[in-house]
């Protein structure tokens, strides 16, 4: 009988480490946004967020090594640091002697001076100096009163302690601050700190008493510390706000949802530094569950340029998939030409900006929603002027304000989603198509509502509004959503069974409502017949969202890294019933006579741009199947034999490492007859320099195509993409074709100059749908969530660093430099580097031996990438034991074992390399798998 654990608290505190700073400042920020006395600090912050976020960074870098501080950090599941306090314990002068054994003391000069370099060549602007120092001369004045025994001399003093607003309520600032009073208590001293004023009945609680008051001069009429709390919602709702865990996803699992867009409740009152804490902890939220969320960026809105700012921050290193935005920011509704540079980078980004209602300025309230018999602060003027209608009226103001002012005329590709069922413009929508023509819009109102507008359902489960909607919309650009958790997913659920019962729509129109549109317009897997929560719409940049990592017969290697292999079963669509007509009347069934077939996504293959199929029998042996014959047949490989001597395809990066490889395999082949040769037969010994510069040149090829290799791996198709089109005739023959329809990044010369994938036009939905822009390099948020758990990328990388270090002895191989080294100089230059690189080259084999085989212990012979990593590894171990003997280049024998092991490394280097050549040719290999067949019916 096993024991039944207690669950994981929801929070827990632990030491602060250096790499807490950066999201601790964030806390901090967003914390004290509020208060009078940081902007008394720092008078331009709420202008300049980001120099604000610089300056107290680099205070709190200081800090982390300054003796006698210690960072304390609240966490959550996640280890997501979310509140933080900063103690400074007693302490005594150091002596020189412990100054010297002192981590702190060494570090903490480094960064001091790293840090005063900072400030002189890129100095912080918008700090008050002046206002510094006279808060800091009341401090000074502070500290006598509080310090006055020797007791309270040796006090431990609370420094700063702070919470992410968003949750703030829920006792983490009550956990920091006893967790830091239990330190002091087990130290058996006191603790002091100076407090805002409007705080001492809080700190009060906790046995601090006032010593003294002091007033800081030019903050006179400061009203003292503010709290704000969430407004607006009850406490349940609240709950449901911030938990990103079991509860919620329990309540996806129960009602069928497969997805949630999460995204913060915007609101104008918030600063750009609350802002920027909130999306990197709802980053937080969506990495550690990214089969089940995706996120909406918050963004500033009362600052154009940090709005656009915080945009592409958050698109870029946390991978969200648009923003969304109250639809005014205190009564200003976006239509000025300020605007546009959020509009413009938005549409380059190729992202959709989600336009919410707000509660309505000041202005409107007082316009609107009051005088008469109508109170302002009513329930009755509330409800009036948010949901029950002036909220989306509102909204649809902000949408026609858009239209009036040319915004779509100017951004032509700007993508808006609305809720609501549309905000009640489907209901207005004949009149205002008819009254828009005053707009002097080039484009008509119902041709941006139709190219332009996303329109979800947001939480309203009424079908005849949904009747109204389809009506003036069309259906891909309509979207269930929930609006979770203001409205229940329960409802969204019975919701869907309305629709179907009252034939609102078919089944295949229900499934494109549910899931379908967002299932072939995002990078998104959402498992059949599930809905996605809220809003989604097309977009095409760089994000893993639609990686197959909890998809079905999924498998990897290695479980800590991602899958490596899938198998999706291929639905076999019938082909077009006009062009058999000579079997009408016929009746058939199609799939009774044609075998089984999976695509099979392999990181390898996507990487290299091949698009594998699985069938269950030979094509060529099988009457109800056409098609090409397997890849491993006699006929396909001397094709692609000869495919070597006539394709040339320099645009596909995967083409130019096999070549480039090879070549560089070839050099040192040469270089192996130069060193072996003379040493079998000194009679053909010839010029030191034969050798030292083929080595030369042969190092500098290797390193180029490993540059070529790493550019490979963080350009691979990021969605699904398999290459292959399966469609069955209505006589149950089966038709395989290549589809043509994927389009990998490094495989086209459009891609190294392109901005955005929409530049390569719209030939088709779905070859659109996948583009993406040409990558030099993975952003901290791609390599952090995806790259770094890549088997193909973790293997590339090791290869690049072994022929960078490799570079080094090829460099130190030309005879000016060899013949004039010392014997240490030549161990460390010459051969070490030999012995690193060749390491480099040996774990980056057998990760790409790994990476396909089924699990880290089997081989798979069957496979030409294995086959490449096996040869790779022979003349990485021969490149190796080169290195390895040359410490030992005095004694007899050393030289023949060191050169042969050269010679026999480098043919093993060229074999692998031309199998890599033959390998980037044969983009669409296809196997016979009879286990496909059982796999077809498992699916049934």
């Amino acid at each position: 009988m096993s024991e039944s654990s207690d669950p994981a608290p929801k929070y827990r505190i632990r030491p602060g480490t250096f790499f807490d700073v950066p999201a601790t400042t964030r806390i901090y920020a967003a914390s004290f946004s509020n208060e009078p006395l940081i902007d008394f600090f720092f008078p331009t912050r709420r202008q300049d967020p980001l120099s604000f976020f610089t300056w107290s960074c680099r205070r709190f870098q200081r800090r982390y090594w300054t003796p006698g501080y210690s960072l304390s950090v609240v966490v959550d599941k996640h280890d997501h640091p979310v509140g933080l306090s900063w103690w400074k314990r007693p302490t005594q002068p150091l002596t020189f002697l412990q100054k010297l054994l002192s981590p702190s003391f060494w570090i903490g000069s480094v960064v001091n001076a790293f840090i005063d370099l900072q400030e002189y060549l890129f100095p912080v602007q918008g700090l008050n100096k002046k206002n510094m120092e006279t808060f800091e001369q009341a401090f000074s004045a502070v500290e006598p009163h509080v310090l006055d025994t020797p007791t309270r001399q040796k006090a431990h003093y609370l420094s700063l302690l702070g919470v992410d607003p968003v949750l703030q309520g829920e006792g983490l600032g009550k956990m920091l601050l006893e967790d830091g009073l239990e330190k002091v208590d087990d130290a058996d001293s006191a603790a002091w700190l100076v407090s805002l004023a409007g705080l001492e009945k809080l700190y009060a609680r906790y046995g601090f008493v006032e010593a003294t008051k002091v007033e800081v001069e030019g903050l006179h009429d400061w009203k003292g510390a503010t709290n704000d709390p969430i407004h607006g919602f009850p406490t349940s709702i609240i709950n449901k706000l911030v938990d990103f865990d079991d509860e919620r996803i329990k309540n996806m699992d129960e009602n069928n949802v497969a997805i949630q867009v999460l995204s913060h409740t915007p609101a104008n009152f918030l600063t750009a530094e609350t802002i920027i804490a909130c999306n990197d902890e709802l980053a937080a939220a969506v990495k550690a569950n990214k089969s089940r969320f995706a996120g909406f960026a918050c963004l500033p809105m009362g600052d154009p340029m940090a709005a656009t700012h915080e945009l592409e921050r958050c698109i870029k290193e946390h991978g969200f998939v648009g923003a969304l935005i109250d639809n005014h920011s205190n009564g200003n509704f976006y239509d000025g030409p300020e605007y546009d540079i959020l509009w413009a980078k938005a549409v380059e980004l190729d992202v959709p900006i989600y336009i919410h209602p707000a509660w309505p300025s000041e202005k409107e309230k007082e316009a609107l929603y009051s005088g008469g018999n109508l109170q302002s602060d009513s329930s009755s003027a509330t409800a009036l002027g948010a949901f029950a209608f002036g909220w989306h009226a509102s909204t649809a103001n902000t949408i026609l304000r858009l239209m009036a002012s040319n915004t779509f005329d100017r951004h032509p590709k700007l993508e808006i989603i609305i809720g609501h069922s549309g905000e009640l413009i489907p209901y207005m929508f004949d009149r205002i198509n008819k009254a828009t023509t005053f707009f002097g819009m080039e484009r008509g109102f119902a041709e941006v509502m139709h190219n332009n507008i996303w329109i979800t359902t947001s939480g309203m489960f009424d079908v005849h509004s949904l009747r109204c909607l389809l009506g003036n919309m069309p259906l891909s650009q309509v979207m269930f959503s929930v609006d979770y958790p203001f409205s229940d997913n329960r409802l969204g659920k019975e919701y869907l069974e309305t629709i179907r019962r009252e034939g609102v729509l078919d089944e295949n129109g229900i499934e494109a409502f549910a899931s379908g549109n967002a299932r072939s317009a995002l990078f998104l897997f959402i498992p059949d017949q599930q809905p996605i929560s809220t809003a989604t719409m097309p977009r095409t940049h760089d994000h893993f969202h639609g990686r197959h990592y909890h998809a079905e017969r999924t498998t990897g290697p290695v479980k800590a890294l991602n899958p490596t292999k899938r198998y999706l079963v291929a639905d076999k669509k019938t082909l077009n019933a006009e062009s058999d007509a000579g079997n009408a009347g016929k009746e058939s069934r199609p799939g009774d006579k044609s075998p089984g077939v999976a695509y099979v996504w392999r990181s390898r293959d996507n990487r290299k741009g091949r698009h594998a199929l699985a069938i269950g029998v030979d094509p060529h042996k099988h009457a109800a199947t056409k098609g090409p014959r397997p890849s491993n047949t006699y006929h396909q490989t001397l094709r692609g034999i000869l495919k070597m001597f006539v394709r040339c395809p320099v645009w596909d990066v995967s083409y130019d490492v096999a070549v480039v490889f090879t070549i560089g395999s070839i050099i040192w082949v040469i270089n192996g007859f130069y060193s072996w040769l003379p040493v079998l037969n000194p009679s053909t010994k010839v010029s030191d320099w034969a050798g030292g510069l083929t080595a030369f040149i042969g190092a500098t090829v290797f390193e180029f195509g490993s540059f070529l290799l790493m550019l490979e791996a963080v350009n691979e198709n990021r969605s699904d993409c398999f290459g292959w089109a399966v469609e069955e005739s209505v006589d149950g023959m089966l038709h395989l074709t290549h589809a043509h329809n994927c389009k990998h990044a490094h495989a086209q010369k459009g891609t190294f100059v392109k901005q955005s994938s929409k530049s390569l036009g719209n030939d088709t939905a779905e070859s659109s749908g996948n583009d993406r822009m040409w990558s030099w390099w993975p952003t901290w948020y791609e390599l952090r969530t995806h790259y770094f758990f890549d088997i193909g990328f973790l293997a590339c990388s090791s290869q690049t660093f072994g022929a960078t270090v490799f570079w080094i002895s090829g460099f130190t191989a030309l005879p000016p430099i060899l013949n004039n080294l010392s014997t240490p100089a030549e161990n460390g230059v010459y051969w070490l580097p030999q012995v690193i690189g060749g390491t480099g080259f040996i774990v980056s084999s057998i990760l790409f031996m790994v990476e396909v085989q089924p699990r880290w212990y089997i081989p798979a012979p069957g496979v030409l990438g294995w086959h490449i990593g096996l040869w790779n590894l022979i003349g990485a171990i021969g490149f190796t034991l080169c290195g390895a003997l040359g410490f030992g280049i005095t004694h007899p024998g050393v030289e023949y074992a060191l050169t042969l092991s050269t010679f026999i490394g480098s043919w093993a280097f060229l074999i692998g390399s031309v199998i890599q050549w033959y390998e980037s040719l044969d983009k669409y290999p296809i196997w016979v798998d009879q286990k496909i067949e059982r796999l077809g019916q498992r699916k049934s």
